[in-house]
Parts: C-alpha cells; structure tokens; sequence
C-alpha cells in the first residue's frame, strides 16, 4: 500500500499543476524578464572595470507594480545594491516618466556594476530584484543569472589630433548615449552604449569662439578625422549637407540612415565595426571596399545628421549598421586625461572643468563620464 501511494500523489500533483498552472517561481502572471546584452569586460580611467548590461520588463498584465530593490552578486558576494535614489537612476519606463512599472508598459534597467582592481571578473552574476503589486503592496522576488563575456575589449588609437577634446556623453551610466534604445524591425538596439561625442575646444575650454550659428566658429570644425584602427570600409555616406547650428534637422524616419550624418564604417574583423559620424560632406575620396590603416585620413569632423553642433560621433558594435546593432567595449591604446567635466554654458560656448594638478597618460581604458582629453 505504501509502495503505491508516492507515484500516485505524485500523478494528482501534477494533475492539479497542469489545470491550475503552477509556476516554480511564485511571480504574478503577465511579466515578461529579458537580459538585453550580457556585460563583458569594460576598463575605465578610474582603474575599475565596469560591467554593463540591461534588463527588460514588459508588463502585460492589467495591474501596477513598483520596484523595490535590486542587488547583485558574484556568488556570495555582494558587489551593488540599489535603493530609493540610486535604484531610480537605472530605471527608465520605455515611453513614459513614470518609474512604476504600469499595465502594458516596458521598462529598461540599466546595470553598471563597477568592480574595483583586487576583484576578478566573474563568469556570472546573481542579480535579485524586490518589486511589490502597487493595488496592494503583495511582494515579490525575481532573481536573474547573468552570464559575464570575457572577451578582451577592442584598442583603437586616436581618431583626432589637432587639439584637446571634450568627450560629450561618455560611457556612464547616465549618458545619453547610453540611454538610447532603437526599437526597429520589432527589435531593441543598443548600438550606442559605449559612444562618445568629441568636441574641439581651444586652450580655454571654449568650443565656439563668435557666431552659435556659423559652423567656421567653432573649433572643431573640419578636423581631420582618422581612422582608429585598420580594416574594410563597409560603409559610407558622404553627400549630406552640414547643419546650420544649433538646429537638428527632422530626420525622415523612412530614411533613418541619415541620423549619423555623412559616415564612415570600419569592419575591423567579424563582429567588430566602428563608426565614425557627422562628417563634412565629401570630405573623403575614399570608398567602399576600400582597405585604411589606422592613422589613415578618412574624413573631417563636421555637423551632419542628428547633430546640433560640428562633432564626431564614435562607436563600436558587433554589426556594419550604426542603428541595428550592439554596442560593444572598447579602449584607447593612449589618451592624456586633462580634467572632468563639471557643466556646459551652451550661451558663451564654454566647458567646465576640474583640472588635474598633473596631465594623467590613461593606456587601455576608456571614459568614466565627459572629461576633456588630447591624444598628442
């Protein structure tokens, strides 16, 4: 009798689970949990490696939840843990103001897990995110494993060297750049996670020095631009005129190529591409299927696109499309870090900055935020 009643209590669970639905994890029905792009390894000027990745929420439930908490861990150790202020800064409702997450919407968090020198990266991460139902406060826990990219990071050389430079949306979490999700073709595109926008400053840190709306005025304008690494042009756009400044121009959205203005794509080797964006037209007599070297000419820093000022945009991304692809980690061999920028006075075309008593030489890393930097 005994020997017959396990199998068969067993038969009945699984009957009721089949009918009820039961779910191993005890979360309300109508949440959807995506890892957008595993982290992978990405060394910043601060001497930290930052681990940087996204997690969408979409709710397509009829009820209101509010997040609570989110913690992360490399199996028994804790390396983040976000509340109340700082657990709002990584949350953004896709269309929305709110940080609630509400019936048919789509959230986005933005984890930046920064890892000091002594610590290993790890091969995974255990994060736990706290969110209760906001009708009646009920709790609940949702933990996600993240599997970390131990690929080594690409090391490009200097794409501009006329004069120092303000490196405008540099990796941070809280950049623009890094804000900025392309939803296209029913997908979400993360191309420019770790961009940055460079703009040419003279010896006291104005970068327009006369007229806001005549391009010749400001510093920048048609720098030669070089290109950081050897490979392939794949693509290249080089017939917009320049923006009248400090105007974005609207941007067809059938012809949303145009964004990065006159542009430049490297394929560097498979899944490894650089962008280089906003040039003054027909600066270039380059082409497609052309091979360039690093140090090459490959154009000059103008105001094309989606752009308000003479600038260059530069990224790297797994794809030869600068708007449906994924961002990936990169480094400079050698930049000299002049100072950190603390704010911009767009009237008097003058940047901020808190200078370091001593010039830093930084060798493969990258930015931790809008410093102003020179390569020579």
């Amino acid at each position: 009798m005994k020997t017959k009643l396990l199998p068969f209590l067993l038969s009945f669970l699984l009957t009721l689970c089949l009918i009820s639905g039961c779910k191993k994890d005890n979360l309300p029905e109508g949440l959807d949990w995506l890892v957008v792009n595993n982290p992978s390894r990405f060394p910043l000027m601060n001497d930290k490696v930052a681990l940087v990745y996204e997690v969408k929420v979409k709710n397509s439930s009829i009820d209101s939840y509010t997040f609570e908490s989110i913690s992360v861990k490399d199996g028994s150790l804790s390396i983040l843990n976000l509340t109340g202020n700082e657990l709002e800064t990584v949350i953004s409702v896709y269309h929305s103001t709110q940080k609630s997450l509400r019936a048919g919407e789509t959230a986005f968090l933005y984890m930046w897990v920064e890892l000091s020198p002594d610590l290993t990266v790890p091969e995974s991460l255990t994060q736990t995110i706290q969110f209760n139902r906001t009708s009646d406060g009920k709790q609940y826990t949702k933990e996600l494993k993240v599997s970390v990219d131990q690929s080594t990071p690409l090391v490009i050389s200097a794409p501009l060297k006329a004069r120092r430079y303000a490196t405008a949306g540099a990796p941070s979490n809280g950049s623009y750049h890094r804000r900025t999700i392309n939803f296209l073709d029913e997908k979400f595109w993360t191309s420019e996670r770790y961009a940055v926008d460079f703009i040419g400053l003279d010896a006291g840190n104005r970068y327009r020095e006369g007229r806001q709306n005549v391009n010749t005025d400001y510093y920048g304008f048609d720098d030669i631009v070089y290109s950081a690494t050897s490979g392939v042009i794949v693509s290249l756009i080089d017939t917009l005129p320049d923006n009248i400044p400090p105007k974005v121009p609207e941007i067809d959205p059938a012809a949303l190529y145009r964004a990065g203005g006159n542009q430049v794509v490297v394929k560097v080797s498979e899944g490894m591409y650089v962008f280089y964006g906003h040039l003054v037209r027909a600066s270039s007599d380059l082409k497609v299927g052309d091979k360039v070297e690093a140090g090459q000419p490959i154009g000059r820093l103008g105001n094309s696109g989606n752009s308000d000022a003479p600038q260059l945009h530069l990224q790297v991304m797994d794809g030869p499309d600068p708007l449906r692809s994924k961002g990936i980690p990169w480094v400079f061999d050698r930049f000299i870090l002049h100072g950190n920028i603390t704010g911009y006075d767009h009237t008097n075309g003058l940047i901020r900055v808190n200078y370091l008593t001593i010039q830093k030489e930084i060798t493969s890393k990258n930015f931790n935020g809008d410093a102003v930097v020179g390569f020579e």
